[in-house]
């Protein structure tokens, strides 16, 4: 099985996760930021992972863009759809139907949320000043969600079996 994730990662916590998930993948595995390189084809692949980050209820725009671009050749495809967020549960449902087109979040088969880490001393200085005055927030701190990534690889393993 070939296997793409496509992923942007603000400040690298989507990244570090979605990078767990590949490591536990079997068959070959592509990892492209979308927003450092482009995409070429990608008719050669089984299944294609998206990866982003929540921001104030909202995901980078690239990654729908990309979507929308590959419409037709998305919709043959085992499509696992992947965000970052402090908020978990059904928040991660709602953000999933608010920020992605609605026939690519029908058809994924996999839709999870992959926990958040805060890097504060990563953020520029916007960032840093809506996170301690909107949401209190005053340190780093990182919890993503290690069993909702071993579930993912665990899925996406058998479906090769």
């Amino acid at each position: 099985m070939q296997i793409l994730i496509l992923f942007t990662s603000k400040y690298g916590a989507t990244e570090k996760a979605l990078k767990l998930v590949a490591e536990g993948l079997k068959g070959q595995v592509d990892m492209i930021d979308i927003e450092e390189e482009a995409c070429g084809e990608i008719n050669q692949y089984d299944t294609i992972i998206f990866g982003g980050s929540i921001y104030v209820g909202k995901i980078q725009s690239k990654i729908i863009k990309f979507m929308e671009k590959h419409k037709k050749t998305l919709i043959d495809k085992n499509i696992a759809l992947l965000i970052s967020s402090k908020d978990g549960g059904e928040k991660i449902s709602e953000f999933l139907e608010f920020n992605y087109p609605q026939w690519i979040v029908e058809q994924a088969f996999i839709k999870e949320g992959l926990g958040y880490e805060i890097s504060i001393e990563k953020m520029s200085f916007y960032d840093k000043f809506v996170l301690k005055n909107l949401f209190k927030i005053e340190e780093s701190d990182s919890k993503i969600n290690y069993d909702v990534i071993k579930k993912i690889i665990d899925i996406i393993n058998q479906m090769e079996a």
